[in-house]
């Protein structure tokens, strides 16, 4: 992205226009977006500026490289703001929220999330208000000030469930979860996290479930349930880790060492606490560090009384460091909280299948090609679960009990085989489609190609489009690079020979006279 963004910067016209065509196809192949975001051919300088510059901000923020994020949203904001790209400019707007609330800039943030809020608010989009509402109960969680953030996520609530958007229905309880549990009202705090959970573990999200148990755990704990907090956290750990949310996994282990200095079990403690300090060093998360170096204090203090006197001297250093404000400790506070994704996963209204469609001198076509595309997506999520379900129910009806389950390396071996018969086909890539094949959602599929392999399915596809290349570089030596690429499925030869020669260390020509080479 760096190299593609900063050539982009620097030019101007048709070439300025094909960079922006490679960045969207380097988000595409990285599974960032759910398709290639579009261009309409004739869009004015400023249009493309505008989307280029506003996905860089969102790769940006992903990447938690969040000055880069704030830099290039500003500019793709007033880009916008010169077309009148309102719903460009409102999501940019967003993305400049919750990049100064990681900045720990709560006044900028809360500038930008009431500008994304009345912007949505004009377009009359329900989608967009319901996550600024979500990302204003944040600050407000953060800044102390969680009544008025029930406001906001009660409403926020209300069109989920209008909408029937299970998905971020979810993400909403989470934050009400939240705020109620600040509020002391753990009764409700927990009611909504278990909602939260419920809904997650429907719809086959193990690792959101996982983050569900985590929060029913913080109000079980407050309510005194202690045994039914550590059943929650056992149970959450390991999906935590398998996903590499470590950041939740060792503030659970951060409770369950807590869980266990109250049974007396100092040696669980001990482990509990140093495995999530190890974490949070890593990662300079000084609000946590502090809860661990306070809980060996107290686990220490018969076994090892100096090493206990060192982690209290070490608690008592950051909490004075961190605690400057009133304001700095509820910002604290809220990073503190099990959930990064209470914020950033705002980003999912951006970061699967949205397209952005930006037409110069059309902008009533390109708002209409947007709302149709919300007709078209906004149940999708909610959806998966169901589909996968009645596919399974019809196989089973088809085919023989003794069916044996596809697991492992029998889900990538199937995987790349309806990917090879797509492209050999001369059709476009279609993974939706391969995920019905093999009876199951893209999201799961994702994830255990991921676990088998190490890498994104995107990954996988291009390996793919590698193996058909080599096979015909090697059957036919007369066959032009371009008619090559084109068999694999890509159009743009230089695109085709820089993949391969990120794939194999040569450019097509190079690996072809090396292997037939008398």
């Amino acid at each position: 992205m760096d190299s593609l963004i900063t050539a982009f910067d620097h030019q101007k016209g048709t070439p300025a226009v094909q960079t922006a065509k490679e960045i969207f196809r380097f988000l595409d192949e990285d599974d960032f977006t759910d398709g290639p975001v579009e261009i309409i051919s004739g869009s004015s300088a400023d249009s493309v500026k505008a989307l280029t510059w506003y996905w860089a901000s969102e790769w940006y923020y992903d990447a938690q490289r969040y000055d880069d994020a704030l830099s290039y949203a500003g500019k793709a904001l007033d880009a916008s703001h010169k077309r009148g790209l309102e719903e460009v400019a409102c999501d940019c707007s967003n993305v400049l929220s919750i990049a100064y609330f990681r900045k720990s800039d709560y006044r900028r943030s809360l500038e930008y999330a009431r500008q994304t809020l009345e912007a949505a608010r004009r377009l009359e989009d329900e989608s967009r208000i319901a996550y600024s509402l979500n990302t204003l109960a944040g600050i407000c969680l953060a800044s102390k000030q969680s009544s008025e953030g029930i406001k906001y996520i009660t409403e926020a609530i209300l069109i989920c469930e209008k909408q029937k958007d299970s998905l971020k229905l979810a993400v909403r309880c989470g934050m009400a979860a939240e705020l109620y549990h600040s509020l002391g009202e753990d009764d409700k705090s927990l009611e909504y996290s278990r909602r939260a959970y419920d809904i997650n573990k429907a719809m086959g999200l193990k690792d959101k479930a996982a983050i569900r148990l985590s929060q029913m755990a913080a109000a079980q704990i407050a309510l005194g349930q202690f045994e039914d907090a550590r059943t929650s956290l056992l149970e959450a750990l390991p999906e935590l880790e398998k996903v590499g949310n470590l950041q939740s996994w060792a503030i659970s282990c951060n409770q369950l060492g807590d869980i266990s200095l109250k049974d007396r079990d100092t040696n669980n403690a001990i482990r509990y606490y140093r495995d999530a300090l190890e974490v949070f060093r890593s990662k300079g998360d000084a609000y946590n560090m502090s809860h661990s170096h306070l809980g060996l204090s107290k686990a220490l203090s018969s076994e090892d009384p100096a090493a206990a006197m060192e982690h209290l001297t070490e608690y008592t250093h950051i909490k004075d460091s961190i605690y400057d404000s009133e304001m700095n400790r509820g910002l604290n506070e809220y990073n503190a909280r099990y959930r990064n994704e209470q914020l950033s996963s705002e980003r999912d209204f951006h970061l699967h299948g949205k397209r952005r469609i930006l037409a110069g001198g059309i902008i009533a076509t390109a708002l209409l090609a947007v709302a149709v595309w919300f007709l078209l997506r906004k149940n999708k999520s909610a959806k998966e679960a169901l589909e996968d379900l009645s596919c399974k129910l019809e196989n089973a009806k088809k085919k023989p009990v003794s069916r044996t389950k596809l697991v492992g390396s029998d889900v990538t071996e199937r995987f790349k085989e309806e990917i090879r018969r797509q492209i050999e086909g001369g059709g476009s890539i279609d993974l939706q489609e391969v995920a019905d094949k093999l009876c199951t959602t893209r999201a799961n599929l994702n994830r255990q190609i991921k676990s088998q392999t190490g890498g994104s399915s995107s990954a996988l596809v291009s390996e793919v489009r590698i193996d058909i290349a080599k096979k015909i570089l090697l059957s036919d030596r007369d066959t032009p690079i371009s008619d090559v690429a084109s068999a694999c499925g890509i159009e743009d030869i230089s695109y085709f020979i820089s993949l391969f020669k990120k794939s194999t260390g040569l450019t097509p020509k190079q690996w072809r006279d090396t292997h037939t080479a008398a």
